[in-house]
């Protein structure tokens, strides 16, 4: 009988360590999902922001002059307020709307003009 009691609790323990052991295992292969779950999620990251850049430095002179123009109200918002403010009149009479525009599409067109121009297919940023 104690012979029986002693192989029951052996077989008992042997199980116990079975059981202990493939919980173990389990532990391990969701450790293992988690962390390749982490690692592709990472690289999808890294290929999103690839894709982003290389759409950006794609993108047309028109296309960057058009997405500068529609945050212009941004860039102003974060301009510091002047502590006083000066006004030059470059020549002529400004007081028309005419005469305005026609300064600053002058002004567009010089800096426009002195602007280095980028080559379809280069690795530089426009703007």
């Amino acid at each position: 009988m104690e012979r029986e009691q002693h192989g029951e609790q052996a077989e008992n323990l042997r199980r116990k360590l079975e059981l202990r052991e493939l919980e173990l295992d389990g532990e391990i292969a969701v450790a293992a999902r988690r962390s390749r779950a982490a690692h592709d999620d990472a690289l999808l990251d890294l290929e999103r922001d690839r894709i982003r850049i290389d759409n950006t430095n794609h993108r047309s002179a028109s296309a960057t002059q058009a997405q500068l123009v529609d945050s212009l109200p941004q860039i102003v918002a974060q301009l510091p307020t002047p502590a006083e403010l000066k006004t030059y009149q470059l020549g002529g009479d400004l007081s028309g709307l005419s005469a305005l525009i026609g300064q600053l599409t002058r002004v567009l067109e010089t800096w426009s003009a002195a602007r280095p121009v980028v080559e379809p297919g280069s690795t530089e940023l426009d703007g």
